[in-house]
């Protein structure tokens, strides 16, 4: 943390951390913890930027594996209830999967075997991923993102958030799991 310019804090149990660096005017935070999604077993890594993005501008990407069961629990959900609305407890993601459209990755065969994107407009979507994230997301797929680990990026109201099942914080993970924030982070900020 001190190499990289980042506060670091510790709960007392020593169980979690907050990681924060200021970055363009605004507070980057990296959080480890006790996951706070269903969908993520365990510990979890967070990474949150208020990057002041344009409120329209809702971005989603996923690991596949997440999305194929996220779509599985959403139509079993709301099939086997007869519900014709839905229900805003359940995660945005989860509601996202329902509404919104995904963008098509075939022209890429790592992304299109390996991460699902939405978007609610998909040439907003495809510029997003088609920027420097699409590159980092190949790259991460050969070892951040190599196994069938929950993972989900999104920009939503203004913000970037990174949400990574992470059994232990090691060093490199959080690097490139930085690096691929990032990439997000100028990719949306291209369009």
């Amino acid at each position: 943390a001190r190499q990289s310019g980042l506060r670091c804090r510790r709960d007392e149990d020593g169980l979690r951390f907050v990681l924060e660096a200021p970055s363009a005017g605004k507070t980057l935070r990296m959080e480890w913890g006790p996951s706070q999604r269903s969908y993520i077993e365990g510990d979890e890594l967070r990474i949150r930027l208020d990057v002041n993005l344009p409120g329209t501008l809702q971005l989603l990407v996923m690991s596949r594996p997440l999305m194929e069961r996220l779509e599985h629990e959403t139509f079993e959900r709301y099939t086997q209830e007869a519900q014709t609305i839905i229900d805003v407890s359940h995660p945005e993601e989860m509601r996202w999967l329902a509404i919104f459209p995904k963008i098509d990755l075939t022209y890429e065969p790592v992304l299109h075997a390996r991460y699902g994107v939405l978007s609610v407009n998909t040439v907003l979507g495809m510029a997003w991923i088609n920027g420097p994230l699409g590159d980092q997301l190949v790259r991460s797929a050969q070892d951040l993102l190599a196994g069938e680990e929950p993972f989900v990026l999104m920009a939503i109201r203004g913000k970037m958030v990174l949400r990574l099942q992470m059994a232990q914080p090691r060093a490199q993970s959080l690097t490139q799991s930085l690096a691929l924030f990032d990439a997000a982070v100028q990719s949306a900020l291209q369009i």
